[in-house]
């Protein structure tokens, strides 16, 4: 249902895949894939279709009962997953501090506890990472990684974006 109608506007606007991937900043398998109903766009890119092909999104998404109940539970995942993400950095943060600063004798660590302290913060920091990737899939772009709305070019190396 979604798909086609964002198919008709898209070819009632005049415009190609590429055309409409390029303004929304994502690929054009990406515009295939939500025209085939394979995925749903997240809300910040209903938004730039909206305003591309010059329609509301009530009539882009009205019946389309499916697509509001993933976008809704999308969007409670990435709510949720932000807060891990800062929860797990204040853990990081917390651990650090706790192994390298000096103590007084009465609260110093062994070697045990302070081995065991830096397991904990290696293994926070996947789950640090873990949560970062949560969120990309979800949020469809490289969430903390590219400033919003601008175009990521993968033909050129990371470090030139």
């Amino acid at each position: 249902m979604f798909g086609e109608r964002l198919a008709a506007a898209r070819r009632a606007k005049g415009l190609t895949q590429d055309q409409l991937a390029t303004t929304c900043c994502v690929a054009r398998q990406t515009i295939s894939s939500w025209e085939n109903g394979r995925s749903y766009p997240d809300l910040a890119s209903l938004v730039r279709i909206g305003d591309t092909l010059g329609v509301s999104l009530d009539t882009l998404l009205k019946g389309d009962a499916a697509m509001r109940a993933v976008l809704a539970k999308r969007e409670r995942l990435v709510a949720d997953s932000r807060w891990v993400y800062w929860a797990c950095y204040g853990v990081n943060a917390a651990l650090i501090l706790l192994l390298t600063l000096p103590w007084p004798s009465p609260f110093a660590m062994g070697w045990g506890a302070k081995g065991v302290g830096f397991a904990l913060l290696f293994l926070n920091a996947a789950a640090v990472e873990r949560s970062r990737t949560v969120l990309t899939k979800l949020s469809g772009r490289r969430w903390l990684a590219v400033r919003p709305g601008r175009p990521v070019s993968y033909d050129r190396p990371r470090w030139h974006r």
